[in-house]
């Protein structure tokens, strides 16, 4: 069964991939660990560190400058130079939530080269590795999820019927069996013709901290049908409610900006694999 219309609005098809592709808002300097980029920082936040009375050098943070360009430069034991960076940031108060949970920070070849707070990471532009489902009921429509109004991003929009980061030290597919009973209190057994529908790319400015964060997610993207006797129960506090959205419910409201910029762009992907 189609999940969305085929002739959902090819205007808003168009603006939902300039959305999930945006530049910052305001330029940002390249973070390398070592000779690895990593992320990128706003030009203002190592400057906002220092009016808080830190001592950016005491951090091994170095800003280069030469025929590789400017870009700041973390130097030391990776997860130490990272976990000081990180608690740098939240002791002069830029840090909206300290999760208390390690995410991989990679090389831009994709090999883990250390870990740092989850909190930190839209900070520094790191890219998160996270996992989504799309649920299916065949001949009805879509599993969707409202999120948590206490969400740091995206506080009561619509999302997948399930969406999570992989954490440093799990895999993508424990991540994704962990998330999946977590947030809909499903297991492995409940989907039915589980097929991954590739990854994709997100990137874009969260505009709620004078645009010192940059979001870069990388989400793997999966759909499955779910029996229709099938019915997905929160477990973990962070969704308000369920929906199970006929394909023109749904089209009208990704149209009308309901669905989070990552849920959105997911559907599409996994909509474009279907058809």
């Amino acid at each position: 069964m189609p999940m969305l219309p085929s002739d959902l609005d090819s205007a808003w098809r168009s603006s939902l991939q300039q959305r999930a592709n945006q530049a910052p808002d305001q330029p940002r300097v390249p973070l390398f660990l070592g000779l690895a980029e990593i992320g990128s920082v706003a030009s203002t936040l190592m400057e906002r560190l220092s009016t808080q009375g830190l001592a950016i050098e005491l951090l091994n943070v170095v800003l280069k400058n030469d025929q590789l360009g400017a870009r700041w430069c973390l130097e030391g034991e990776p997860t130490l130079a990272l976990e000081r960076l990180a608690l740098a940031l939240k002791t002069a108060g830029l840090v909206g939530a300290w999760r208390g949970e390690l995410l991989s920070v990679m090389n831009p070849v994709g090999r883990c080269i250390g870990a740092i707070e989850r909190g930190v990471t839209r900070l520094l532009g790191i890219p998160v590795h996270c996992v989504h489902l799309v649920g299916v009921v065949d001949g009805v429509g879509t599993w969707v999820q409202q999120r948590s109004m206490v969400k740091a991003e995206g506080p009561g929009l619509w999302d997948t019927l399930m969406g999570g980061t992989v954490p440093f030290g799990e895999s993508p597919k424990a991540a994704f069996q962990r998330e999946l009973w977590e947030e809909a209190g499903l297991e492995m057994e409940n989907l039915c013709a589980l097929k991954s529908r590739g990854r994709i790319r997100v990137a874009h400015p969260l505009g709620n901290d004078d645009g010192l964060s940059y979001c870069v997610d990388y989400i793997d993207c999966h759909v499955a049908s779910l029996a229709a006797e099938v019915v997905p129960v929160n477990r973990d506090g962070e969704v308000i409610q369920f929906g199970l959205l006929p394909p023109p419910i749904l089209a009208d409201w990704l149209i009308n900006d309901l669905f989070t910029i990552e849920a959105a762009s997911v559907l599409l992907q996994v909509q474009g694999f279907a058809s």
